[in-house]
């Protein structure tokens, strides 16, 4: 998701038409980040992390978006995610933001995140938010297109074969 506030909006009036969502301590948050640096980025990035972990959360659980996002909540300080205050168990959650080289300018300034249960034999480490650094994102990015291409590869040797 690109981390922007829409055109005509400024980042006070966009976190109030977003604030349902929130927490009152997320929210408190967002606005002293807007406070301490009111023509940065370091705001508008919160104020999308969050959304974003909230959203790959609520996509993950199968929910749709009539899940009441402010059950969620993340404490920034410990980067742990919660629902109705329990601290998610067996739960992977990822975030990112791209930061591409120059010319993939296009890419900058996109936010992410990756929430998924983790199966019974899988240890999870208690609602712990992993911070995924720009090699780690391009490294994920690199074994997901080897990935796609393999497939595509077997499909067409698998269709060739049957001719």
């Amino acid at each position: 998701m690109k981390a922007k506030v829409p055109t005509g909006d400024t980042f006070t009036t966009f976190l109030e038409s977003l604030s349902i969502a929130f927490t009152a301590e997320e929210l408190q948050r967002l606005k002293q980040l807007a406070l301490v640096q009111p023509t940065g980025q370091a705001a508008i990035d919160a104020l999308f992390q969050l959304w974003t972990l909230k959203e790959a959360y609520v996509k993950a659980l199968g929910v749709g978006i009539g899940f009441e996002l402010s059950r969620i909540s993340f404490d920034a300080e410990a980067s742990v995610l919660s629902v109705d205050g329990e601290i998610l168990d067996r739960w992977a959650c990822y975030s990112f933001k791209l930061s591409f080289p120059k010319e993939e300018e296009n890419c900058k300034g996109y936010l992410g995140a990756v929430c998924y249960r983790l199966g019974e034999e899988e240890f999870g480490s208690l609602g712990i938010v992993t911070w995924l650094t720009d090699t780690e994102v391009q490294r994920h990015i690199s074994i997901i297109e080897t990935s796609v291409l393999l497939d595509q590869m077997h499909s067409l040797v698998s269709s060739v074969a049957e001719q």
